[in-house]
């Protein structure tokens, strides 16, 4: 049996050699496995407490404000250039775009940090002090791990998506 060229002779249609893996990309590739990561165990955690968990604890709105904070505090984040934070311009408009972008950022990561915080909050008031054990005690750590989770990737996919790639020119006319 002999390879085609219709399918460049491998075994996979796909071709790995194709992929262009820079630093940036594997970067932002493992910024989407932490985050898709943190969303399941969030989410796992949601659904073992409604379907499975037959006690009287389950995954409610305080569960989920740590969570929302941080999903908001990484797109919060993530939407602020990289570029913008240095004001290198004597113009006004240059520091004043400067000084908004690095309060924005500084609103994004306190954001994440408050997500992260709370989440702890949270499972030692509601899940620690009552002396929970086994599943429910699952539900805050579940908690606890989705915003680290969260966390990592908003922190990685701000530094890498901000990288220039190997072979990105930046040409200005």
């Amino acid at each position: 049996m002999s390879s085609s060229p219709e399918n460049g002779g491998g075994l996979f249609r796909f071709r790995f050699s194709s992929l262009h893996l820079s630093y940036r990309n594997l970067g932002v590739y493992s910024s989407g496995v932490f985050f898709a990561s943190g969303i399941w165990v969030f989410i796992n955690a949601c659904l073992t407490s409604k379907l499975v968990n037959g006690g009287d604890v389950h995954v409610e709105f305080e569960d989920w404000v740590p969570f929302l904070c941080s999903l908001l505090g990484m797109i919060i984040v993530n939407s602020v250039d990289k570029s913008r934070l240095s004001g290198d311009s004597f113009a006004y408009t240059d520091e004043n775009i400067a000084s908004k972008a690095r309060l924005i950022l500084f609103i994004g990561f306190s954001l994440l940090a408050s997500g992260l915080a709370g989440s702890f909050t949270v499972f030692i008031l509601k899940y620690l002090m009552n002396g929970y054990q086994g599943m429910t005690l699952w539900l805050g750590l579940s908690n606890i791990i989705s915003n680290i989770l969260l966390m990592i990737s908003a922190s990685l996919l701000w530094v890498t998506g901000n990288m220039n790639d190997d072979y990105h020119y930046n040409l200005q006319l």
